[in-house]
């Protein structure tokens, strides 16, 4: 099941708790601002085989938004963060999500590179 995006401060994913997601409440107790922060810090390609698979799981996973707002969209930050990964289907599948008609530049950017 795939949620689509009502507000800019969903955090809408492709991956389900039954899918391998990490569970609808796994922002719980976190800022905006904090996750605005830290998922830039996720390095690729480098990381063991496991912690991609976490961070992947972690960038794809449908969840309840996290509290406040941050100084970007976490969903731009999320693909910016799938592209350095280099999967196009994940890419391909976190884009089927965010509204086609999204004003955001860097959003629109990914979805024109990946068709």
């Amino acid at each position: 099941m795939v949620q689509e995006i009502g507000t800019p401060h969903n955090y809408a994913g492709t991956l389900d708790p039954d899918q391998g997601g990490l569970g609808y409440n796994m922002w719980q107790g976190t800022s905006a601002q904090d996750v605005d922060a830290l998922l830039p810090q996720i390095a690729f390609p480098g990381i063991s085989p496991t912690m991609r698979g976490l961070a992947r799981r972690l960038l794809l996973s449908n969840a309840e938004a996290p509290a406040g707002t941050a100084d970007r969209s976490l969903m731009d930050l999320r693909a910016e963060r799938i592209a350095t990964m280099g999967n196009l289907p994940d890419m391909q599948s976190f884009l089927s999500v965010v509204p086609p008609d999204t004003q955001d530049p860097t959003l629109a950017a990914f979805r024109r590179e990946v068709m």
